[in-house]
């Protein structure tokens, strides 16, 4: 008996298939490069709710997660068909997390810890041509581990924080369809919770302020730009959080990223973009999405609530990882804001009319004369896009410094995000304008 559960991250939602012999471990033998080889393709999914990758050789299988939500990610790697050196799929129905692997004792010693045996689920390439990479992330519930064939990929996940375990297993072929991984949203969300939560102004993801820009200088005339802005806000008793992200690389810096504020008027880009991309909302209220972001229109975005209500921001939370529920008002880290920008951005790019609809490429929020002071705040979420190149970083400010004074600081952060990504991006001799225009800073 198979079971196949997918994990939401707040409430469980799961979708059982039980039935005896219901999916093979793996798939008939497709036909090889090599003649005399039978082979077989591995399929990998993702779950966006659960943030676990599965892996099978079955199509029935794959054909069935697609239908109940995973995201297919296309051949992950090409195993034998048979070998003497079989790999062991075991599951855990209370994390809903699958876990794979070549050792006979470390299946087990799982067993013995209450997880269910499902059998052999492919093999090993005995002739050890191409290594399946395995990392572990150690704050994971589901999805604990990954397994690849790309060394890059790999790497790139050791350097946010997940653990390499070496060599799994191998495979006769590498895979064919395997997307870049950063590009993805959950994988820069992945990214993002690699920053590290404390500990001063920092840098994560392989990036170093030391690290030379191609303008000729170092990154360090940015950390001291920003390090005097947060000083200012220090000074007076207020904080803040920041983080920025360059989503091609995983570079980034954070400052206190999950220190909690009010969204104010940020939360509306969040919630419009959701609306817009869930519920084609577009179509049939463009003037009252137009209102909410370029005007604030607190009645618009009032109306648009009542209308759609909370759900389609919550699925875009889920979908980016963020672990902050959702409210028409709601509190939430610069981690979780940064999160949902990097969706923001992926629709902005797949839809470039929207840019300037969007007002821009970030959303501000503000409010100074609330009797509780935890709701005086100054937010922005953001993203700067590169457009001969595609590239996205992503960033959120947030700050319980809400005068004019403080939106001066908060102004002259983001202006430091967005000079240095430029600067991580210029190559050559080529000129950036290192302004962040007035047209970006309306809409509180």
């Amino acid at each position: 008996m198979k079971k196949i559960c997918l994990v939401k991250k707040a409430g469980i939602i799961c979708a059982l298939a039980a039935a005896v012999g219901m999916f093979p471990g793996t798939a008939a033998p497709v036909s090889a490069e090599a003649a005399d080889e039978e082979l077989t393709e591995m399929h990998r999914l993702y779950n966006m709710s659960s943030g676990e990758h599965f892996y099978t050789g079955s199509q029935t299988e794959r054909d069935f997660l697609m239908d109940a939500g995973w995201a297919y990610e296309g051949i992950g790697w090409v195993a034998p068909a048979s070998s003497s050196k079989p790999v062991y799929r075991l599951y855990n129905g209370n994390a809903g997390d699958h876990h794979y692997t070549l050792s006979a004792g470390e299946r087990d010693m799982l067993v013995k810890a209450g997880w269910n045996d499902e059998g052999i689920c492919w093999y090993s390439d005995e002739k050890e041509r191409i290594p399946l990479y395995r990392q572990y992330n150690p704050n994971a519930q589901a999805g604990a581990h990954n397994y690849t064939t790309n060394l890059a990929e790999n790497n790139q996940l050791v350097s946010v924080g997940w653990k390499e375990e070496g060599i799994g297993w191998y495979a006769v072929y590498g895979g064919g369809k395997v997307p870049n991984y950063t590009e993805s949203v959950p994988m820069a969300a992945l990214q993002l919770e690699g920053a590290p939560s404390q500990g001063g102004l920092q840098t994560f993801g392989d990036f170093s302020f030391d690290e030379a820009s191609p303008s000729g200088d170092t990154f360090r005339k940015y950390e001291a730009s920003i390090q005097s802005r947060i000083n200012y806000f220090e000074s007076q008793g207020k904080n803040v959080g920041i983080i920025a992200m360059d989503v091609q690389t995983g570079k980034g810096i954070c400052y206190y990223p999950d220190s909690v504020f009010f969204t104010a008027s940020s939360i509306k880009g969040i919630f419009c973009s959701s609306i817009v991309k869930y519920a084609n909302a577009m179509a049939t209220d463009r003037d009252l999405i137009y209102l909410t972001i370029h005007n604030s229109d607190n009645d618009a975005y009032g109306a648009l609530f009542a209308k759609y209500g909370v759900g389609y921001t919550k699925r875009w939370f889920d979908e980016c990882r963020a672990g902050t529920y959702p409210d028409k008002w709601t509190f939430i880290t610069a981690r979780d804001m940064a999160k949902c920008w990097v969706q923001i951005a992926k629709l902005l790019k797949e839809n470039p009319d929207y840019t300037s609809f969007f007002n821009g490429t970030q959303k501000r929020g503000w409010q100074d004369m609330h009797p509780d002071p935890a709701y005086n705040v100054r937010t922005v979420g953001g993203c700067v896009i590169d457009p001969p190149s595609g590239r996205t970083l992503v960033y959120a400010v947030l700050t319980n410094g809400a005068n004019d004074l403080f939106q001066e600081q908060a102004n002259g952060i983001v202006d430091d995000i967005d000079h240095m990504a430029k600067d991580i991006w210029a190559q050559g001799n080529v000129e950036y304008d290192m302004t962040v225009s007035e047209e970006l800073r309306v809409g509180n």
